[in-house]
This record gives structure tokens, C-alpha cells and sequence, in this order.
């Protein structure tokens, strides 16, 4: 059996952003929510929120929407990328092998997010560059339709370096790097269907 392979990925992202969405905000016990669900029920609901407070509310949805270490660094969870990559992978019909035997692993769990704006979450929020407000359907089975404005980070430019594992016996190098161009298409974060979190890769073999 020959040897696992390692290789250095640097990704580097294609505008217009990156923008993040942390899948925590929708557990009713994640602080953040907590805080939310507390301001909207002061305001009596949304529509009577005053200025300011609808100005907290994207506040908090901004804050909780970010993925923070415990040494207080943005981070993207890997899990994001390897869905891309199986996304990817997918159309080598190789989805399977990745996804579910582990032919591509990556090394780290927090893939840390490298951008132009300030370390200060504080400072970062102050800047209108990194806010991306839309509209959403929070309830997108239900047969009525209704649009919510909810408030994500956005990072227009950014970046991450981490490490891969490919194992050479479920997938060759020539196809590890088409899916990794591929996973760059399918993009990571939230909006991708509007061209958001795309990456172009340099991928560099360590062994």
C-alpha cells in the first residue's frame, strides 16, 4: 500500500467575499440567540423594534454568525471546505471515496480565516465592508412566504492556508487536484448561489 500524501493548500478567495453564517444561531440555547430572542421580545416583536434596537439585533445576528477560537481568531470549521471538496468530487464520481472512506482529510478542525480588516471584532463590525445584510425565508417549507432581513459578516477579501491527507490508493494526485480547483467553484460560506465564498487554490505536494 503506498503512503499517505500530504499537500499545502492555499486558498485565496475571488470577489466578492467570503460571507459566514454559523449554524449555532438557530440552537434557541446559543447565547447570541438568546440575546436576540430577549431584544425582540422587549420590542414586542420585530416590526416594532425602534432604530436602535434593530441596530443591536443585526449586531448580535453579525457576532453570532461568526466562528471565534478560544484565543479570540475567526476561523472557518474544516467541515465547510471538505463539503466543497466532496461537492467537487462528486462529479469525478469520486464523492463517495472522500466523503465517506476518508480518501482526502484535512489536518486541521479550525481553518483560520486570513483578511485585510482589523483584529478588533469591534473595530471589524464599525467598518460597513464587512456587514452583508439580505433577505432570507426563515421558514422555506412552510407555504407562506416571508422574507426576514437578517445580517451576516462578509469578508471581501480573504484567505486560508491548511493541509491535506490524500490517500494515493482511492484517489491520484492528477485527480486530487482537479477536485481541489472544482471544490473552488462550488465555493464555502453562505450566498455561494450568488457568487460568494469562490477561491482559487495553490496547491503545493509536501512528500
Amino acid at each position: 500500500m503506498q503512503s499517505s500524501i500530504r499537500a499545502a493548500l492555499e486558498l485565496a478567495g475571488r470577489k466578492p467575499g467570503l460571507v459566514l453564517n454559523n449554524g449555532e444561531l438557530a440552537d434557541d440555547m446559543n447565547p447570541f440567540a438568546i440575546k436576540i430572542r430577549e431584544l425582540v421580545d422587549a420590542g414586542r416583536g420585530r416590526k416594532t423594534l425602534t432604530d436602535e434596537q434593530r441596530e443591536r439585533k443585526d449586531h448580535l445576528n453579525w457576532r453570532g454568525s461568526l466562528y471565534v477560537n478560544a484565543d479570540g481568531h475567526l476561523y472557518l470549521p474544516a467541515n465547510n471546505l471538505l463539503r466543497a471538496i466532496v461537492a467537487a468530487a462528486k462529479e469525478y464520481t469520486l464523492g463517495t471515496k472522500i466523503e465517506d472512506r476518508g480518501a482526502v482529510t484535512l489536518e486541521e478542525t479550525e481553518l483560520t480565516i486570513e483578511h485585510d480588516g482589523p483584529d478588533d471584532l469591534e473595530k471589524l463590525w464599525d467598518d460597513a465592508r464587512y456587514r452583508f445584510r439580505t433577505l432570507v425565508n426563515p421558514n422555506p417549507s412552510s407555504r407562506t412566504k416571508g422574507l426576514l432581513p437578517l445580517m451576516r459578516p462578509v469578508f471581501p477579501v480573504w484567505g486560508i492556508k491548511t493541509t491535506a491527507t490524500i490517500l494515493p490508493e482511492m484517489i491520484n494526485w492528477e485527480s486530487f487536484v482537479k477536485v481541489m480547483e472544482g471544490a473552488g467553484n462550488v465555493g464555502i460560506g453562505n450566498a455561494r448561489k450568488i457568487g460568494y465564498g469562490r477561491f482559487e487554490v495553490k496547491i503545493a505536494r509536501l512528500n
